[in-house]
């Protein structure tokens, strides 16, 4: 066998061991994901369109946020395997949380929200100017006392 035949034979092995890897490792990088779905609703059974759902991984270092569509359902695809932790929200009602929400590769896992109606808060705020008159109260001499 010449030189420019042995040559050839390198370069067409490293090309099948540079395919043989790449194809391992993408099926590798698919066996390790799974799907987080489920549907967002409030507490009456109605669905909650447009809620945000969030997705933080509490084994490693990730943060996804998505929104509900009409019918309130949500879903996180090619998720690592692992841990998160799941917030809804949406304007009107409270934020609720579910924590230590398991994904294992190739499987999806369901997590429903129930959000309850947020309550109502009221603010006054007084203000005054300074003046230089002394604060009078005025009564009126007609009102019983």
């Amino acid at each position: 066998m010449d030189s420019r035949s042995r040559a050839l034979l390198r370069l067409v092995l490293s090309f099948a061991v540079a395919l043989a890897f790449f194809i391992s490792s993408a099926a590798r990088g698919a066996d390790s994901t799974g799907r987080l779905g489920g549907v967002v609703r409030d507490r009456t059974g109605a669905a909650v369109p447009a809620a945000r759902v969030e997705a933080r991984g509490l084994d490693a270092p990730l943060l996804r946020s998505t929104l509900a569509d009409a019918q309130g359902r949500y879903s996180f695809d090619a998720m690592p395997a692992g841990r998160y932790a799941l917030a809804a929200s949406a304007p009107g009602f409270a934020r609720t949380l579910r924590s230590e929400v398991a994904v294992a590769a190739g499987v999806e896992s369901g997590t429903d929200f129930a959000l309850d109606v947020a309550p109502r808060e009221a603010f006054v705020e007084v203000t005054a100017r300074p003046t230089d008159q002394p604060l009078m109260l005025e009564t009126d001499p007609r009102a019983p006392r």
